[in-house]
């Protein structure tokens, strides 16, 4: 996947996008409410299906979960053999820590995708404010717009494209938002 970006191999979707860690990604979000393409979504965006990454600010490997994160993650859904920060380095650690953390937001914001990663990216507290500037008065375009980081801003709209085409690739229907999120008002 590196090369094609680097060779900015635009059209090469399968390339840019591969079914990474498949498996994984249906054990783990079996009986979560999250689909597999959304959540394959994320840690495309977050890692660029390296496992290894480590970001500057302490996030770790494919879905890129914070320490802290991973700690209340694991508590808050009773996930056993955790024992500290270098298992997010392990592909299926990870994965079922971060659908865990990936189900808990999303349920939070009532099954809302551009609302559940921006908190995935940004935090839900921040979300939750920005839903309090915005009061319900504009449509989802807009509301995406609005967020006022432009790394988070950014992160929404190409998590929701990746998983359009994550579902494309496993046969599933290929809109970019749900008839409810396009509904809805944000």
């Amino acid at each position: 996947m590196q090369a094609t970006i680097a060779g900015k191999l635009w059209d090469q979707l399968e390339e840019r996008f591969p079914l990474a860690y498949n498996d994984l990604f249906a054990r783990y979000v079996s009986g979560k409410d999250i689909p597999q393409s959304y959540a394959m979504a994320i840690a495309r965006q977050e890692s660029a299906w390296n496992p290894k990454v480590r970001s500057p600010v302490g996030a770790s490997g494919l879905m890129q979960i914070m320490p802290g994160t991973a700690t209340h993650t694991v508590s808050m859904f009773s996930i056993p053999g955790y024992s500290g920060p270098s298992q997010l380095l392990d592909p299926e650690t990870n994965i079922n820590i971060g659908t865990s953390y990936l189900q808990y937001v999303y349920q939070q914001f009532g099954n809302n995708r551009i609302y559940a990663s921006a908190a995935y990216n940004a935090g839900p507290g921040r979300v939750r404010s920005w839903q309090g500037n915005s009061a319900g008065r504009i449509d989802a375009v807009a509301f995406v717009e609005s967020i006022p980081f432009s790394e988070t801003r950014g992160y929404v709209k190409n998590v929701l494209s990746y998983d359009a085409y994550y579902r494309y690739f496993m046969g599933q229907q290929d809109k970019i938002l749900s008839d409810a999120e396009w509904r809805q008002r944000y």
